[in-house]
């Protein structure tokens, strides 16, 4: 997550509204690193989500880990307030939820998404 808000501050500096003043500001130096930097991380981040390094799990009780689960919890946004007993009610009756995983974190969802058939 740090990677990604990183390269969005660079992307504000480098492509905001104000640019010629943001540019006035900066150094050409300073611009090119940030440059540099845009792109570096811009490469890092498509290596790093490439398909072949994630895959798609399901996330349920019976065969999810503790963490996998508290981190759904913990990062829910669409729920508020949501508990571990409140999402295993919730996982039942066609309702399905989704991981994806990067395959150096198999614990922690990058995302997740509720299903429901």
């Amino acid at each position: 997550r740090g990677v990604v808000e990183l390269r969005q501050d660079i992307s504000t500096v480098l492509t905001s509204k104000n640019q010629q003043e943001q540019k006035r500001k900066l150094s050409p130096g300073a611009i090119s690193a940030l440059t540099e930097a845009d792109t570096a991380t811009s490469k890092w981040l498509g290596q790093f989500y490439a398909h072949d390094q994630v895959v798609l799990r399901p996330i349920n009780f019976a065969t999810s880990s503790t963490a996998t689960i508290e981190a759904v919890v913990d990062r829910e946004k669409v729920l508020s307030s949501v508990t571990i007993d409140n999402l295993k009610s919730r996982l039942s009756n066609g309702r399905y939820l989704y991981g994806l995983f990067h395959k150096d974190i198999p614990e922690d969802p990058l995302v997740f998404v509720h299903i429901v058939l």
